[in-house]
C-alpha cells in the first residue's frame, strides 16, 4: 500500500446520507411544477452531472412528501434498482425513495466520493439483494472497504478522471446543440414552409400543397422489420472478427459501457447501418440513427421502399417532432407498457415534399449528423480510456 493511503469503510467518510421519496400521483396539484424529481430512469452512464430530469414536482408536492431538495454539487446514489450509478447534481434537485444523496465528511473529496462510488460499482451489486429489484441496505452500504489516499492525492486522482469527463460532457453540449440545429432546420422547412424556393412555389388548390407534394400513410412508403431476441447467455463482451454489436436499449438510452457482441444471425432483417432509422418500440417512442449492428426485439428498423420518393433524414426528423411522439404514445397498446403497433404506425400521415428538396435537406443535415457520430465515436474512446484510468488510480497502481 502507498504511503499515507488507508483502508476505511464508506461510513466513516460521510457526514450524512439522505433519502428522497414521491409526492403522491394522485393529487395533481403535486406534479409538474419548477422543481426537478429525479428517479433513477434519470441516471446514465454518459456524464458524472445530471442537469435535468424527465419528471418535475412543485415546491407543494416537495413540502406534502418524504422527498427532499438535494443542492447542486452533491452526489447522488441509487440504492434500488441500477445499483452503483452515481452522478453528482448540477442543479437543485429532488430525489425519489430509491436514491440516497451523500454528504462527505473532511476526511473526502466530494469528486472523489463520486469516484470511489463507481470505482465500487461491482461490489454494490453483488451485495444487493431481492427476488425481482435488487437494493443495498444504507448498513451494506457504509461497509463497503476501499482505500483513501492523503486528501491532496485524492484531488489529483479526482482532476484527472475529470479531464475526461468534462471533455465527454462538452461533447454531448455540443451533439445536443447540432441535433437541436437539425431538428430546427426540419421545421423551418416543413412546418413554417420555408423551405428553398418558398417564394416562387405554386400551391396545388386540391391539396393546399406545393405542387409536386403530397400526403401519403406512412406504410405506404416503408415497411418494418422487428429486432433480435437473443439471450443473455448468447451476449459476449469481448468483440471478434467472428461476432457484430448486438444495440440493445440500454445503450441509445443510457449510453452503456457495457457494450455487447453476438454471432452474425442467418437473417440480416435486423442489421442497421449508421444512416439507417429505427424506433424503440416499448415504453416512450424514440427515433434513433447513428448506430450499427444487429438491433434487439424492442426496436423496429424502418425500411424505405423508395428513397427516390423519401430520404432517410427526412424521415428520422419527421419521426422526431414533438408531435408525432406525442401522437405514438397516444396511439400506443397496453397501459402499462406501451408498445407502438405497427398497424397503427403505418396509418401516420406524412407529407413528401418533392424529391429534390428532401435530397437538400438530407444533404445538409447529413453533414450535421456526421458530426454527431465523430463526436459520439470521441466519448466513447474517452469512456474506455477513463475506465482503464479508474481502478488503476483508485487503487494506487499509477503514480500522480
Amino acid at each position: 500500500m502507498r504511503e499515507g493511503w488507508k483502508e476505511v469503510v464508506l461510513g466513516d467518510v460521510l457526514f450524512k446520507i439522505v433519502g428522497g421519496g414521491t409526492p403522491s400521483k394522485a393529487i395533481d396539484s403535486y406534479w409538474n411544477g419548477d422543481v426537478y424529481w429525479c428517479s433513477v430512469k434519470d441516471m446514465t452512464e454518459e456524464s458524472k452531472y445530471l442537469y435535468s430530469t424527465e419528471d418535475t414536482i412543485t415546491f407543494e408536492g416537495l413540502k406534502n412528501s418524504s422527498s427532499n431538495l438535494i443542492k447542486r454539487g452533491t452526489v447522488v446514489t441509487a440504492t434500488r434498482m441500477g445499483l452503483g450509478r452515481a452522478f453528482i447534481s448540477g442543479v437543485d434537485m429532488a430525489i425519489n425513495q430509491d436514491l440516497k444523496a451523500l454528504y462527505p465528511n473532511e476526511k473526502i473529496d466530494n469528486i472523489f466520493l463520486l469516484y470511489t462510488i463507481l470505482f465500487n460499482k461491482d461490489v454494490i451489486e453483488a451485495l444487493g439483494s431481492g427476488a425481482t429489484v435488487k437494493g443495498i441496505k444504507l448498513e451494506t452500504l457504509k461497509s463497503i472497504k476501499f482505500l483513501l489516499p492523503p486528501l491532496e492525492t485524492q484531488r489529483k486522482i479526482a482532476k484527472i478522471l475529470s479531464n475526461y469527463d468534462d471533455l465527454i460532457e462538452n461533447n454531448l453540449k455540443r451533439i445536443k446543440l447540432l441535433e437541436e440545429m437539425a431538428q430546427q432546420t426540419y421545421e423551418e422547412w416543413f412546418v413554417r414552409m420555408r423551405f428553398p424556393g418558398h417564394e416562387s412555389a405554386t400551391i396545388n388548390p386540391e391539396t393546399g400543397l406545393p405542387e409536386g407534394w403530397e400526403k401519403v400513410k406512412l406504410g405506404e412508403v416503408c415497411n418494418f422489420s422487428q429486432g433480435l431476441q437473443v439471450p443473455i447467455e448468447k451476449q459476449f463482451t469481448q468483440f471478434s472478427n467472428e461476432l457484430i454489436r448486438f444495440i440493445r436499449i440500454v445503450d441509445v438510452t443510457q449510453n452503456t459501457n457495457d457494450i455487447r457482441y453476438i454471432e452474425s444471425p442467418k437473417s440480416l432483417n435486423q442489421f442497421v447501418h449508421f444512416k439507417d432509422v429505427f424506433m424503440v418500440r416499448y415504453g416512450a417512442p424514440q427515433v434513433v440513427t447513428n448506430y450499427h449492428g444487429i438491433i434487439a426485439n424492442n426496436f423496429f428498423r424502418i425500411n424505405i421502399n423508395d428513397e427516390n420518393k423519401l430520404k432517410r433524414k427526412f424521415l428520422f426528423s419527421f419521426l422526431n417532432r414533438n408531435e408525432i411522439k406525442e401522437n405514438l404514445l397516444a396511439m400506443s397498446v397496453s397501459a402499462t407498457m406501451p408498445a407502438i403497433s405497427f398497424k397503427s404506425f403505418s396509418t401516420l400521415d406524412i407529407i413528401l415534399p418533392e424529391i429534390e428538396v428532401q435530397a437538400k435537406f438530407h444533404k445538409y443535415v447529413d453533414t450535421t449528423y456526421d458530426l454527431i457520430l465523430n463526436l459520439q465515436n470521441q466519448n466513447q474512446r474517452l469512456r474506455e480510456a477513463r475506465d482503464i484510468l479508474l481502478p488503476r488510480l483508485m487503487m494506487g497502481m499509477v503514480e500522480v
